[in-house]
């Protein structure tokens, strides 16, 4: 037995990946694009309540014409980016608990 199969942790992250691999459109798939959007969003509004507070000069100040707009897409992007590379993890446990629900439900 290796050491993934005993750790939970380990053992959602090796799920999170195997089902990178899934059929578009089935139940894995579905489950791991919305963990991913979960932990997308989580991470945006980490990065809002982190720069909130930094005031409103510079090119990305909403006292500037659309600074407040352009901010908003530049952290969208990239709590994107962060969540599509794996940095924070918390989309693997959000898969986990995503399929224990449906096959609860099954």
């Amino acid at each position: 037995m290796s050491v993934a199969n005993t750790i939970p942790a380990l053992q959602a992250i090796s799920a999170y990946n195997a089902a990178a691999s899934a059929k578009a459109g089935t139940q894995q798939a579905k489950a791991r694009n919305t963990a991913q959007g979960f932990e997308s969003t989580f991470i945006q509004n980490m990065l809002e309540n982190l720069v909130s507070g930094m005031g409103t000069e510079g090119p990305l100040g909403s006292g500037q014409t659309g600074g407040g707009a352009w901010r908003g897409f530049l952290l969208e992007e990239m709590s994107k980016g962060m969540s599509k590379s794996g940095t924070v993890g918390i989309a693997p446990q959000v898969y986990r608990e995503i399929m224990k629900f449906q096959e609860r439900r099954a």
